[in-house]
């Protein structure tokens, strides 16, 4: 099992805080079609319990959610949350492949915040450029952009005339926690699924509803437990932020002002969101704190990547994925406040499917954008 690689005869599966969603593609001349889809509500609590019983009922729910979708395939890839595992993008020197290894676990003792010790390892070249010339030295010569390799320490670039001294890579390092994938690992297999891999959401994401662009997109997943703000660049995760400030805690927020339960609350929610004509206006305030919150991460990920050169140009673009995104006025909110277009991502955009699911699929989008990518890999 890898965190990244090529696998066939497989499914996507999500297990996220409050559901396990499944989604099985097969490949197609132009684009994938959909052979099946399912998933199911888990028990409050479910993912963030270590207990066998707990661990045994999630595994049972996808059970369940596999038999009832008729998912063929018994391999799956999973998503792995992005608030617990670590990602970042570095620039070392060129070097050949035998000698990348060792130096890039050498350079991630230096990042990487757990002991290594601690964690499962793996890296990726996507990038590789010349080195910016010292004052009033010239540079050797110029190299293209590699292309995201197809495994793990592969890189698709070359230079044209500068030599292995004057060029950098850039290396996407992950660093996932032993605990966390073991859990995982123990979950997928009680439901008697083999797990091919483990990989990050984001990158997912960046699958399922950017894709291979390089003007810079902003992917911002709305869900449950907090929010994840990625930056994607010619299909490459240039920047990846988590903040607390998610469903749930608008849905708190709501409950606690108003005084009504959480289910009254997740309505209020969902059916009114931000709207200033409704309930007089109670809703925009109370989650107004959530909402900043949210808004001054998204802000502090813009104005750090805003800082780094970037030939593609600026970000005009932000898509909004998440059981929350389709949330009343929450997408001109995003548009006004940060300039760009605020879109509800679609991740069956090139995914084949009979016409009489067409609604039915697209209530279903934001939900499913990190299931669909996962199904999506390698194809």
């Amino acid at each position: 099992m890898t965190l990244f690689g090529k696998q066939q005869e497989f499914f996507g599966l999500d297990i996220s805080g409050t559901s396990v969603k499944v989604v099985q593609l097969k490949p197609g001349p132009s684009k994938p079609s959909l052979v099946a889809y399912g998933g199911m509500v888990l028990p409050v609590g479910s993912m963030q319990s270590d207990s066998e019983v707990d661990l045994q009922n999630v595994s049972n729910a996808i059970r369940q959610v596999v038999k009832k979708a008729k998912i063929s395939a018994t391999q799956c890839v999973a998503a792995l949350p992005g608030s617990g595992v670590f990602t970042s993008i570095i620039r070392m020197p060129a070097m050949p492949k035998g000698e990348l290894a060792d130096s890039i676990r050498w350079q991630a003792k230096q990042y990487v915040p757990s002991p290594l010790e601690e964690v499962i390892l793996d890296w990726h070249v996507v990038g590789e450029h010349v080195k910016k010339p010292a004052p009033g030295q010239k540079a050797a010569g110029t190299a293209g952009t590699a292309d995201a390799a197809d495994s793990a320490g592969q890189s698709g670039g070359s230079g044209t005339a500068a030599t292995a001294g004057d060029k950098e890579i850039e290396v996407m390092l992950i660093a996932a926690p032993i605990a966390l994938v073991r859990k995982y690992v123990k979950i997928i297999g009680g439901a008697g699924l083999k797990p091919l891999a483990l990989e990050i959401e984001p990158l997912s994401l960046a699958r399922s509803v950017v894709g291979v662009r390089q003007e810079p997109v902003v992917v911002l997943d709305v869900g449950q437990a907090g929010s994840e703000i990625s930056i994607v660049e010619n299909g490459i995760i240039r920047l990846n932020r988590n903040t607390t400030a998610g469903g749930g805690a608008l849905t708190r927020a709501i409950s606690q002002s108003l005084g009504v339960d959480a289910n009254r609350a997740e309505q209020f929610k969902r059916d009114f969101g931000l709207r200033e004509d409704k309930l007089e206006g109670q809703i925009p305030k109370a989650v107004k704190p959530v909402l900043d919150t949210m808004v001054a991460e998204i802000r502090r990920s813009l104005d750090f990547y805003r800082e780094q050169p970037h030939p593609q140009g600026d970000i005009r673009e932000m898509v909004v994925v998440g059981g929350t995104a389709r949330m009343p006025e929450l997408l001109p909110l995003l548009s006004g406040t940060f300039g760009v277009e605020a879109k509800i991502g679609d991740p069956w955009a090139n995914v084949n499917y009979a016409s009489a699911l067409k609604q039915q699929l697209h209530e279903l989008a934001p939900s499913f954008s990190v299931t669909v990518g996962l199904a999506m890999r390698e194809m």
